[in-house]
């Protein structure tokens, strides 16, 4: 087995033994990362509690099952890394790694988040993506120094209202999932600059999303939403808005008001009506990028045009 492991004073070592002749050979004090990715490993063992000193763990691509009820233990592990395995729980041990900072566990079989998670209350990023979760707890609220959270490509129904409690969450993509609604309490995510629900089930988007004032990126992509709100104009510091491949027909004319608007994505939708002023800011955004297609200043605008307009310039607009 490959091990790739750093000292408390920095030097990095690289071993091909097994974990216990790594276990007998090291000072346990002395190791601070450990890496066993790449490995097929399948079951971590439980002699890992004997790392005490231990802040970075990375078990990835290990074919990992289980993790054992010991790594509860590593009381100064900061990061643990444990994506691309085969996980489908996560033990209750794991609220006692009151130190961890980054929990990747993206990439498994997970169903649910143990409520444990409650205690990781300095965390600050959450990796959960491509797994089987259904929800996220309602624990998930306490923790308060989350900045990142990534838990798209789930199955997840419903966001609890206790995420509104993530005051310093500054990231949120919960995109590819089935959410039909979004809580009212995601208005209380003051911190959040950007927002991914691309791709889940929603209709509508509730008015409380005007209180994201520094939300700076807003993907709502691959939705059933027919209208945007027109209190989407209190988001001044947008700069990114894709609603590509909805059911819009049409688009409040407050979205004139977004200044800071650079990159404005419209294509694959049902367009009947587009107002005047809302014309004039997607034919300065083509300006913008060198597209040569504009609209007419018409009180209106039929379908058929709209369509085929959409269809030769609108999907790229201002895109990187």
């Amino acid at each position: 087995m490959r091990i790739i492991y750093k000292l408390n004073d920095d030097r990095e070592f690289t071993t091909t033994y097994s974990f216990l002749e790594f276990i007998n050979d090291v000072e346990f004090s002395d190791v601070t990362h450990l890496d066993v990715s790449n490995n097929n490993l399948k079951t971590l063992h439980p002699k890992i509690s004997a790392l005490k000193n231990l802040m970075h763990l990375s078990v990835s691509r290990t074919n990992l099952k289980t993790l054992p009820p010991k790594i509860g233990a590593l009381k100064n592990l900061t990061r643990l890394s444990v994506y691309f395995n085969n996980l489908k729980t996560l033990p209750p041990e794991i609220g006692a790694l009151k130190s961890l900072t980054h929990l990747y566990i993206h990439s498994n079989e997970l169903q649910t988040l143990p409520p444990e998670i409650s205690a990781l209350t300095n965390l600050t990023q959450l990796i959960v993506w491509s797994n089987n979760l259904k929800t996220l707890p309602a624990e998930i609220g306490a923790l308060k120094n989350l900045t990142y959270l990534y838990a798209s490509g789930n199955n997840l129904q419903t966001l609890p209202p206790e995420i509104g409690a993530l005051k310093n969450l500054t990231y949120l993509y919960v995109s590819s999932n089935n959410l039909k609604t979004l809580p009212p309490e995601i208005g209380a995510l003051k911190n959040l600059t950007e927002l991914s629900v691309s791709r889940n089930n929603l209709k509508t988007l509730p008015p409380e999303i005007s209180a994201l004032k520094n939300l700076t990126h807003l993907y709502v992509s691959g939705n059933n939403l027919k209208t945007l709100p027109p209190e989407i104009n209190a988001l001044k510091n947008l700069t990114r808005l894709w609603v590509y491949n909805n059911n819009l027909q049409t688009l409040p004319p407050e979205i004139c008001e977004l200044r800071h608007l650079r990159d404005f994505d419209i294509g694959g939708n049902e367009f009947e009506y587009i107002p005047i002023n809302v014309q004039r800011l997607i034919n300065r955004l083509r300006n913008t990028n060198g597209i040569d297609q504009q609209y007419t200043d018409t009180q209106s605008v039929h379908k058929s045009s709209v369509q085929q307009s959409v269809k030769q310039s609108i999907y790229a607009l201002m895109r990187d």
